[in-house]
């Protein structure tokens, strides 16, 4: 049996290369214009750091926007689930960068001006131009990175997070003008200020154009409906959609499309969802576990209401496999795109399923997962009850999985579910010799 090597990671590199390239000439560019213009005197040296840091933020802060715009290109070379984590690591560093600006500026220019500090936070914020805006600025984008704290975050509402988060877009607006106009890499300096300007201009066109137009013309061009919808459980629900030449998106079992449904609660908002059987030309399917207000009103959609869908994203595929036999782990609803994968593999290939729930009442999809098995000659394993306390002891630990599927190395491991989950059972393909080209993981996690 032949393996598939087209690894669809390859589509788009040459374009994210050059998206790449241009990105470092600005910011080159930018940098030079600066080293050529440090300050000199007293609080020479904070002034300088709160410069650089402050380009450093607004930098961080466009790589946080980008990996979040759904650009196919940067979601084929980087992949969702790496999007999703490098989008955190530069919102933390933006606004870290943002408090050391802050703080650095203000001690800088006291020092200069021989003044206190709440004098000079007064003459910034009123005499310097955009400045009051960029103040502005900077406390939505402390307000926003305060609801995306852990313990905050797990008290509220997704549609009221994702609500916080869009006030970015209107921060980075606010912060531009002082950015050009109080930046010391470009004051009377004609090519950075282009520069910086043309690479603002890009994000926001790719964000308009990704997020607004595309979905828009996807719609116009592939309408779709709900066609059915099935209670699985009470704790889980699968909605058919039915659409025409939905095989023009490109989308593979493994992979993910945002839907907006367009009923009167839920119009304005999108979520992402993994297709949970092969999508065909005609029909996609997805499969969610009931777990927010969002997904408890799946329940109640109709047949016929519209959906507008974005995507597809991911590279959980089949076509990124390496070797002949394979492993799929997943943790809850991270079983969805497995099951999809399970369908979609060449008859014939060697796949062991691992599925591991809380509970019998949490196995979703399990009748048909056990129908596909036994027709294909696969195996699954469901592993039930909580985590332990000890990883060392859980049923996917090193010595738990080594038992479970001793020949582990030789296969490709697809994981899905939560990232702790995901983490706990990557650390153990590892622990047991799986190379790292051979995992490939999807997190479920916002």
């Amino acid at each position: 049996m032949a393996v598939s090597n087209a690894v669809i990671t390859d589509t788009g590199r040459p374009q994210g290369r050059a998206a790449a390239l241009a990105g470092a000439v600005v910011v080159v560019a930018v940098v030079v214009t600066w080293l050529a213009n440090l300050p000199h005197g007293a609080g020479a040296g904070l002034t300088a750091v709160g410069q650089l840091t402050g380009f450093g933020c607004s930098i961080c802060a466009l790589v946080a926007v980008t990996l979040m715009a759904r650009i196919p290109v940067v979601t084929n070379v980087v992949g969702s689930d790496n999007s999703v984590r490098w989008h955190r690591w530069a919102s933390t560093a933006t606004v870290v960068l943002l408090a050391v600006h802050v703080v650095t500026l203000v001690a800088g220019y006291a020092a200069a001006d021989k003044a206190s500090a709440a004098h000079e936070i007064s003459t910034l914020v009123t005499t310097y131009p955009w400045m009051l805006s960029a103040t502005v600025a900077a406390v939505i984008m402390v307000a926003v990175a305060v609801t995306s704290v852990r313990r905050a975050r797990s008290r509220m509402k997704y549609e009221t997070w994702l609500f916080a988060h869009w006030y970015i877009y209107p921060a980075l607006f606010l912060a531009f003008g002082h950015e050009i106009t109080d930046g010391a890499s470009f004051v009377h300096a004609t090519m950075p200020t282009l520069a910086w300007t043309w690479l603002h201009l890009v994000v926001a066109c790719a964000l308009v154009w990704y997020r607004v137009l595309v979905p828009a013309r996807q719609m116009a061009a592939h309408p779709m409906i709900v066609e059915g919808v099935h209670l699985e459980s009470k704790a889980a629900v699968t909605v058919t959609l039915a659409g025409r030449r939905l095989d023009e998106y490109g989308g593979e079992a493994g992979q993910h499309i945002r839907i907006r449904f367009l009923t009167r609660n839920g119009w304005w908002q999108s979520h992402p969802f993994s297709f949970s059987a092969a999508p065909t030309s005609t029909r996609w399917r997805i499969t969610a576990a009931v777990e927010g207000d969002f997904t408890s009103r799946l329940r109640a959609l109709r047949p016929g209401t519209r959906a507008v869908v974005s995507g597809v994203y991911g590279s959980l595929t089949v076509g990124h496999r390496r070797t002949r036999r394979v492993l799929l782990v997943g943790g809850g609803s991270g079983i969805t795109p497995l099951r999809a994968l399970l369908e979609a593999f060449p008859a014939g290939t060697d796949v062991r399923v691992v599925y591991r729930a809380r509970t019998p009442d949490d196995l979703m999809l399990k009748s048909e997962l056990d129908a596909l098995a036994a027709a294909r000659g696969n195996e699954v394993d469901y592993l039930l009850g909580r985590r332990s306390a000890d990883p060392r002891q859980d049923v996917i630990s090193p010595p738990s999985l080594r038992a479970l599927v001793p020949d582990a190395p030789a296969r490709d491991a697809y994981v899905c579910g939560r990232s702790g989950f995901v983490d706990a059972v990557v650390w153990s393909l590892r622990a047991n010799g799986v190379p790292e080209a051979q995992i490939h993981t999807e997190r479920f996690d916002v």
